[in-house]
């Protein structure tokens, strides 16, 4: 009864060869102290036999297959959240949860991460490569670039393989090519399969790959199949001209793919997709039965992901005057790939943008869930803004030490300079909602110009210094915006 399809039967020994090699080289490398130090979790102490299980000790492994579910917290870019009610049929959510496990500087964030699909291992890349944490004692191992890829060239994931023992990975950046590679945990060099391409997902068989060509994300255009191999690609759909795609996810069943589609506008020209209009759809495999999930809007949906139990869940942006992103699911009829009810929140967050401006304008989404449906993780990203000015020296060809000028909590954006160059203009979101400022480069406060009740933003200042031109949103968030 637990195996639905034969790559399951098939899939069991290699996550246990993967469980026994990867814990002897665990224990066989240097655990830097403060991960040894916190990997004695709670979780660990009530689950020890659990956890020596995974490193190595087969058979209470083989009876820990039987579960239904492992019970231990997890997180990516270190946040976790439980999922464990179905919504088919209609069922209160339960309260949802969330640990941060990465605790990574500014100066080296999160770029991308997976849950592998036992829900045993995090995946997650940096700087220093890609790390696979074990949950149930926070050991982990480094995977660094293949040989040959310039040193400042990064990793990004796209997916595990059903089997739990490689991951579909990117490397970009610095020089390097943008190419598709498939990387084992277990030790063997990684191996390229296709340059100048994208990937996103492993189907759920395990047989086949979608990523899309090209290397910019004005290219992301085509969504494209072939065999793990890189073998037999062929086309499933092209979107126009004026769009852009980013995270395709399959189906559970693997008939379908869903996507995340942006719509480049005049007022939103940027593939990035920052407060651009996007949407969720889906299709078959041959790019035809179109399905709208989520309609174009104009808050940023950053990622999704479409779960075993037939939900999409997605992140999205508040407002257009917040920084704040929420998670919202929708249950999705399998075969059509139709929405069969209505989005609902199901987070209550705030402070915080789920997704990576890192990974801004690349394919690779964060939000994935083990196989159970059970677990899903995500990137938490937290950010502010503040205004600095530094006086030029040795002929403008340096610059003295900095003086931050603004000390608050807001967000703060100089955007102008006054003709006498003796102060700043900037939008600040220190009044609840966007307003424009002014302040001295010799003063600590800074005096008001404009200020709600609508949001206003990227003050300029005309060229005889008289008037400040600035744009007005209106409080109907799907119109464009105004010109004051």
């Amino acid at each position: 009864m637990r195996y639905q399809r034969a790559a399951d039967i098939e899939a069991d020994p290699k996550r246990l060869k993967r469980d026994t090699d990867l814990g002897r080289a665990v224990r066989s490398a240097a655990v830097p102290a403060a991960v040894a130090g916190a990997s004695r979790s709670h979780q660990e102490e009530e689950h020890g036999q659990d956890a020596r299980a995974t490193a190595g000790e087969t058979p209470a492994l083989r009876r820990r297959w039987a579960l239904a579910g492992l019970v231990a917290l997890i997180a990516a870019s270190g946040l976790v959240w439980f999922l464990t009610h179905r919504v088919t049929p209609p069922q209160p959510s339960a309260e949802l949860t969330q640990k941060r496990l990465t605790f990574n500087p500014s100066e080296n964030p999160v770029l991308s991460s997976a849950i592998s699909p036992d829900g045993k291992y995090l995946a997650y890349s940096d700087a220093a490569g890609i790390h696979v944490k074990l949950f149930s004692t926070g050991d982990e191992r480094v995977i660094p670039l293949p040989a040959g890829v310039p040193s400042g060239a990064s990793w990004f994931l796209d997916s595990w393989f059903p089997d739990g023992t490689q991951l579909l990975a990117d490397t970009a950046g610095a020089g390097a090519h943008h190419s598709m590679w498939t990387v084992s945990i277990l030790g063997q060099s990684p191996r390229e399969l296709r340059e100048g391409a994208s990937g996103y997902e492993v189907s759920p068989d395990g047989r086949r790959i979608v990523f899309s060509p090209g290397v910019v994300p004005e290219e992301f255009r085509e969504i494209w199949v072939m065999g793990i191999d890189g073998d037999n690609p062929q086309k499933v759909l092209a979107l126009r001209e004026h769009e852009w795609l980013s995270n395709v996810h399959w189906s559970p069943d693997g008939q379908r793919l869903a996507y995340l589609k942006g719509q480049h506008t005049e007022t939103t020209p940027s593939a990035a997709g920052i407060a651009g209009r996007s949407s969720i759809e889906t299709c078959d495999l041959k790019g035809a039965n179109l399905t709208v999930v989520v309609p174009y809007s104009d808050l940023w949906l950053s990622d999704f992901c479409w779960l075993p139990d037939g939900r999409i869940v997605y992140s999205r942006r508040e407002s257009l005057d917040s920084n704040d992103d929420n998670l919202w699911q929708i249950s999705i009829n399998g075969h059509a790939g139709a929405p069969a009810g209505n989005p609902k929140r199901v987070t209550q967050w705030a402070g915080s943008s789920l997704g990576n401006p890192e990974a801004l304008g690349m394919t690779h989404g964060a939000l994935y869930a083990s196989a159970d449906g059970k677990r899903l993780t995500f990137l938490k990203t937290t950010h502010q803004w503040q205004l600095y000015s530094g006086e030029l020296a040795a002929g403008g060809e340096r610059m003295n030490p900095p003086r931050r000028l603004t000390n608050d909590e807001s967000n703060n954006v100089a955007t102008a300079w006054t003709p006498d160059s003796k102060a700043v203009l900037f939008h600040s979101d220190r009044n609840g909602i966007g307003g424009i400022f002014k302040q001295g480069i010799n003063q600590d406060t800074a005096e008001p110009v404009v200020t709600g009740p609508r949001r206003v933003t990227l003050p300029r200042l005309s060229s005889d210094g008289a008037w400040i031109l600035y744009t007005e949103f209106p409080k109907h968030l799907a119109a464009p915006p105004h010109s004051a």
